[in-house]
């Protein structure tokens, strides 16, 4: 018998927007809002879709780990091999997608026997892969009903799984598969982190335009009232023009925070989608475009782009980072990067930390990290007061170093070479009288040519 673990969670059949600003100007107004739950806005790709999920009627069954969660279980004997309900198609394949892109594909199911069939659950148990329920909970016989299966890939690989389709008399397996791809807007493939209980979150939503033509985004969108979305540099929604929300052509521009509350202990699982328009440039700034960049086709605009939020708040003593990845963005072979970053933590313990030692640990050896921290200088982190975590802590400067990566091209072609690589790995930070440190994962794309 297979197992799958569940949490529960109960939807309520009324909602509220919990906060709404738009900008009001001649053009196309930008709307900042947070909705309901995923699964409550069931509507198709438009509305941000939910996590990996078993959905019986009102309630929703998220798939989890933890063995102190309700199990709910597929008794293979009930498998008979011979579906009473025909698919079409039987099986999906969704072919290359954008990492952060929705794709949506509908099955149709159909009741050829002469006995009604209830559908009990549908359920997967891969986050890629999400599925509605279908539109007619009871299908009589000789009727067909319809739901829908999302693809929303987070990392650049092929996927292969299975949505289950739970009856009364058994369950049968869709067949469902996937390519990721890299996403040309540049965006984070997802925010996860853990967050300590009466403290936020910061994470910077920053996105890429990769079109020739002028990319504005009309709306922002948080499905979770604890992920709040605001403007950067503490700046109000009167204070900002439109030209804020667009994006010069092949530019790259920080948007929006995303900032999220730990209210209270709980697995928070949200969406935060992008909806997005090319404008028509003038004929001078094409111009422009056409003698700097050359002559080649634009992509179509991708209208809706999610990312998936995944934190964990606990009540927890421990040390934690402001920021869940650093990015030092696009660097070109043997400079380094532009802005250097901070690593910046706070406490939740009850007595004061001295840091004793910050590291890197990079996945290769094309590009170092160069750490402006010493240990003779103490540094400190404050201590927790009053249930709050203490103050965060600048600790040290870092700057990826792309040197290595243009001597190995060098050394392996002859000719200036043409390329790109993805940088990664994890900046650590040690603690005096502490048996934990903390880990902070880092990215770059460095190119030549």
């Amino acid at each position: 018998m297979l197992i799958f673990n569940v949490i529960k969670l109960k939807i309520c059949p009324f909602f509220t927007f919990l906060l709404t600003l738009s900008i009001c100007c001649l053009t196309t107004p930008v709307i900042i809002a947070s909705r309901p739950a995923p699964v409550e806005l069931s509507e198709g790709i438009d509305d941000v879709i939910s996590h990996a999920f078993v959905q019986t009627g009102s309630e929703l069954y998220y798939l989890s780990d933890d063995d102190e969660d309700l199990p709910i279980s597929i008794d293979e004997k009930k498998d008979t091999g011979t579906p009473k309900l025909i698919l079409d198609p039987t099986e999906l394949d969704f072919g290359e997608c954008y990492m952060g892109v929705p794709k949506v594909l509908t099955v149709k199911m159909y009741n050829p026997t002469d006995k009604t069939i209830h559908f009990k659950a549908i359920s997967g148990n891969f986050a890629h892969f999400h599925s509605s329920f279908p539109t007619k909970k009871d299908l009589p016989p000789n009727e067909e009903t319809t739901f829908d299966v999302i693809f929303l890939s987070r990392t650049e690989r092929w996927m292969e799984d299975f949505i289950i389709i739970h009856l009364e008399t058994g369950y049968i397996k869709l067949p469902v598969k996937g390519q990721g791809k890299k996403t040309p807007y540049r965006l984070k493939k997802q925010i996860v982190a853990t967050v300590p209980m009466n403290s936020s979150f910061i994470s910077p939503i920053i996105i890429h335009n990769p079109h020739t033509k002028l990319l504005r985004i009309t709306e922002v969108i948080s499905s979770h009232s604890d992920v709040h979305l605001e403007l950067p540099d503490s700046k109000t929604i009167k204070e900002i023009s439109v030209d804020s929300w667009e994006i010069e052509p092949f530019g790259t521009k920080k948007l929006i925070n995303a900032k999220i509350l730990g209210a209270h202990e709980q697995n928070l699982i949200s969406y935060i989608t992008l909806k997005t328009k090319l404008i028509e440039d003038d004929n001078d700034r094409k111009k422009f475009i056409k003698s700097k960049f050359g002559d080649f086709i634009d992509e179509p605009i991708i209208n809706n782009i999610v990312i998936p939020v995944d934190v964990k708040v606990e009540q927890k003593n421990s040390i934690y980072a402001t920021t869940d990845l650093i990015d030092f963005g696009l660097i070109k072979a043997g400079m380094n990067s532009k802005d250097e970053k901070y690593i910046e933590l706070f406490s939740t313990l009850s007595k004061s930390i001295d840091v004793q030692s910050v590291t890197f640990e990079p996945e290769n050896d094309l590009h170092n990290i160069n750490i402006n921290f010493d240990p003779k200088n103490k540094v400190a982190l404050t201590p927790s007061m009053d249930n709050k975590p203490g103050a965060p802590v600048k600790i040290c400067k870092v700057q990826m170093i792309t040197l290595p990566y243009i001597n190995y091209l060098k050394r392996v072609y002859d000719l200036p070479a043409t390329a790109e690589i993805y940088m990664r790995g994890k900046i650590v930070v040690t603690f005096k009288q502490a048996s934990f440190n903390v880990s902070i994962p880092y990215i770059a794309t460095v190119y030549s040519g």
